[in-house]
């Protein structure tokens, strides 16, 4: 699984290191990795929701995308590798939104959708805020309501992070440098963990 806020460039050091993995990995996308997570998705961003709404809008969207996609991957042998996953909703839903006395809701909420199932490991890039301002500048085009919120909203999101990625085996890297540079530490921390081959 891999994580960071906006502007992190997971999209971009993800493309970069397919290559190294199985040719029938199966790459998953919360919550637009299904027809019903993109519909639940241009809600949430078009809507002023409550958190707990949210909460449950993106938990919906897990479901369908568990059931539908990523189960059936893993009962078939295959490596799934996930661009984003309910970590986000530690950060943004609790932490960003000052929410965190849901969090008690949240954890039961994982248990009934989730079960058992858990990454086996989290990549997580790490930006300062002022490195994302400057890459959120250059996609005009792509900006949602998230990307329009206050640096603490973001820097909130960080902390959370930071905490609750600990409950999973995990790196950090440092993604404030080029895409070549990030990549190059990405490529030495999948080694380092026996992710893809030296």
């Amino acid at each position: 699984m891999i994580e960071g806020v906006d502007g992190a460039g997971k999209d971009t050091q993800l493309d970069m290191v397919k290559e190294f993995l199985p040719d029938d990995t199966i790459y998953t996308r919360e919550p637009r990795g299904t027809e019903m997570g993109k519909k639940l998705r241009e809600i949430i961003v078009t809507s002023d929701l409550d958190p707990m709404t949210e909460i449950l809008l993106f938990y919906a969207a897990r479901r369908e995308l568990m059931k539908n996609i990523i189960l059936p991957a893993l009962d078939a042998g295959k490596t799934v590798v996930s661009n984003r996953n309910e970590l986000t909703t530690y950060a943004y839903q609790l932490h960003a939104h000052e929410r965190t006395d849901l969090e008690s809701f949240t954890d039961n909420l994982s248990k009934e959708i989730l079960g058992d199932i858990q990454p086996d490991f989290v990549l997580y890039f790490d930006i300062p805020l002022s490195i994302r301002h400057e890459r959120i500048k250059g996609r005009v085009d792509q900006i949602d309501s998230f990307d329009t919120k206050a640096d603490e909203f973001f820097e909130r999101a960080r902390v959370g992070y930071k905490k609750h990625i600990q409950k999973y085996p995990h790196a950090v890297v440092d993604a404030s440098g080029t895409r070549e540079e990030v990549h190059e530490l990405t490529k030495e921390v999948l080694q380092e963990n026996g992710i893809i081959e030296s």
